[in-house]
């Protein structure tokens, strides 16, 4: 177990943009200087008291060298990214960026061995030493959080991105290598090494991937607002909005330390063997690891664990006897009546061979078509509560049923999720007897198919306006594997044709038709008015069979109409923006005018 010693502590008596304040070097001395940006728009150096007037709103801040001894100052606005030369009161590079920069990240990247990364409004731009495009992709939503990491382990770095439509994205260069949907916005990225990533959502969820694969999670009440590698030993950093840090195991998130300070974090880095935080007030902290009360520690809280088993154990134990205390209890009082109420016990007990069963239904006859959840205990007893735990279905990952009467054996839960992700339902039920004081619990993971808002259509249905060709070498029946695997079906789909094979499905939240379609030679049609459905469908059926490039021609006549009537209302936009402008510049000339005139008769009535 680590411990951290307190090493300084000190006030700017400025406010703290959050993720904004770094060390860095800005002149030949060598001397690691503190460079924050305010609240009021402002970057300061500590040290030397040098302020630079930022006449837009700060969203990012970072400093990295350019091939010199000292820093330089990487400033993200709302209009673009400006790097600035303290030690030379230069400004080196300064770019206008539509909508602006929300983060920023350095490092080596391809062939490059700095670049400039910038997130902005679903795009990222990297830029070189001299300012330079470097780099450009878009992605679909705001990027909030950047990432450098070798995931692959091959030497280069990949481009990791968070964006606030709840998508982790790994870029190869300019390919698209990974894609992972996350419950909420992604605030945080951080490097590990050995590709693994730590990630940090808005809702309080921290965990880490190995590539695509997710290591561990844990969800707090708390929101992270900075995450950092600490260097000796190698642990994940996390410092938490109010006020809470914590060091965990970068593989299974287990946590080696705790620490706290008394006012709202702004971020956290490491400088040397230091962890510094800055709060949102101007409070900065710097930490050391004290290595020398490990052995301590780690005696104290192996104890600390073994008294928490311990505690648990007992009141296990203690939850037994008092249910065998019932049991005497209501034997004794059976022997004592004339007539044997024997059924007293066995509303206590619940029978060893008690089992519940789950099932899922497509319901399309209810008012709002949804995925149905039915739960079945057998025998007498009823279910008194049911707490469900799953990824981007409920608000808050959580949903729970709890009824106050006409308890049942079954009972129903209509499920809706948003969007289309394969996740695992961890299903809890509260089993017992009306009056039981103390209820079993069963507990049932289901797993959940990505495509469950689609339910296999027999009505011949209008076939939609878009759709996709692409060819793959596989055959018909192994796409019938794919999609008995990837959508919710009563009875498998058997592909009875070696050479053929069509699925209809109809959307639960549209009432859309999707319509899957493959020939014996490999060539696959998707059908549907829904172009991000049908981009998921083709990444789903890629990740399936490994395939890494799939040339595919696409079609939706719905989505050109809606960008031609996006283009005329710019142009339209364009156009009386140009009427303004001349305008504006009519006007202009002939304010000029008048104020000549009017100077040339205000000197006149005076001569």
């Amino acid at each position: 177990m680590l411990n951290l010693r307190s090493e300084f502590t000190y006030k700017i008596s400025h406010h703290i943009v959050p993720g904004c304040a770094r060390f860095g070097i800005i002149d030949d001395t060598g001397q690691l200087q503190l460079i924050v940006a305010t609240t009021t728009n402002k970057v300061i150096i500590h040290d030397n008291e040098i302020v630079l007037n930022i006449n837009e709103k700060i969203r990012a801040l970072e400093v990295t060298t350019f091939d010199k001894t000292y820093d330089v100052i990487i400033i993200g606005t709302v209009c673009g990214v400006l790097i600035y030369d303290a030690y030379n009161n230069t400004t080196l590079i300064q770019r206008e960026l539509v909508d602006g920069v929300n983060c920023i990240q350095v490092g080596k990247f391809n062939t490059h061995d700095k670049l400039i990364f910038c997130g902005g409004n679903c795009a990222i731009w990297g830029l070189d030493i001299e300012g330079k495009d470097a780099f450009w992709t878009v992605t679909g939503d705001n990027v909030l959080s950047l990432c450098l990491s070798d995931i692959d382990n091959d030497g280069i770095n990949e481009l990791i991105v968070g964006s606030e439509s709840f998508d982790i994205r790994i870029f190869k260069n300019d390919l698209l290598l990974y894609e992972m949907t996350e419950t909420d916005a992604v605030t945080g990225l951080c490097d590990l090494g050995d590709g693994i990533f730590a990630y940090a959502l808005m809702n309080g969820t921290l965990g880490a991937y190995n590539g695509n694969t997710r290591l561990w999670r844990i969800k707090s009440k708390s929101q992270a607002v900075a995450l950092i590698q600490f260097p000796d030993p190698k642990v994940l950093v996390c410092a938490w909005i109010h006020g809470k840090v914590d060091m965990r195991d970068p593989t299974t998130g287990e946590v080696k330390l705790k620490e706290s300070i008394n006012s709202q974090i702004a971020t956290t880095f490491i400088t040397g063997d230091q962890l510094v935080v800055v709060s949102t007030d101007g409070n900065v902290h710097g930490f050391i690891a004290d290595k020398k009360q490990n052995g301590t520690n780690n005696g104290e809280n192996l104890l600390h664990e073994l008294n928490l088993k311990k505690y648990n154990l007992l009141a296990e134990l203690q939850n037994y006897e008092q249910c065998n205390n019932e049991i005497i209890s209501n034997e004794n009082d059976e022997n004592k009546q004339i007539v044997p109420v024997r059924f007293t016990r066995f509303k206590r007990v619940l029978h060893a061979n008690t089992v519940m069963e789950t099932t899922l239904t497509v319901n399309c006859q209810s008012k709002e078509p949804c995925v149905q959840l039915q739960l079945t205990v057998s025998g007498d007893v009823i279910i008194r509560s049911v707490i469900l735990f799953a990824d981007g279905i409920f608000d808050g990952e959580s949903y729970i049923v709890h009824p106050t009467e006409n308890y049942s054996s079954c009972i129903a839960i209509q499920l809706r999720p948003a969007k289309d992700v394969a996740v695992d339902l961890h299903i809890k039920a509260l089993i017992g007897y009306a009056k039981s004081t103390q209820l079993h619990v069963f507990e049932v993971t289901r797993n959940l198919p990505r495509f469950l808002m689609y339910a296999l259509d027999t009505v011949n249905a209008p076939e939609p306006e878009g759709k996709a060709i692409f060819q793959i070498n596989e055959r018909p029946p192994q796409l019938a594997i794919w999609i008995n695997n990837n959508f919710l079906l009563a009875n498998e789909i058997i592909c009875e044709d070696e050479f053929k094979l069509k699925v209809n499905f109809i959307s639960l939240r549209t009432n859309e038709s999707l319509i899957i379609e493959m020939d014996g030679n490999g060539k696959v049609i998707i059908q549907s008015n829904n172009i991000e459905l049908v981009g998921n469908i083709i990444q789903s059926i890629a990740g399936n069979f490994e395939i890494t490039e799939i040339e595919t021609m696409a079609q939706f006549p719905r989505e050109i109409a809606k960008l031609n009537d996006i283009t005329e209302k710019l142009h339209e936009m364009y156009i009386m923006r140009d009427r303004l402008s001349a305008t504006i510049a009519e006007r202009s000339n002939s304010i000029k005018e008048m104020l000549v005139r009017a100077e040339d008769a205000r000197t006149i009535n005076q001569l």
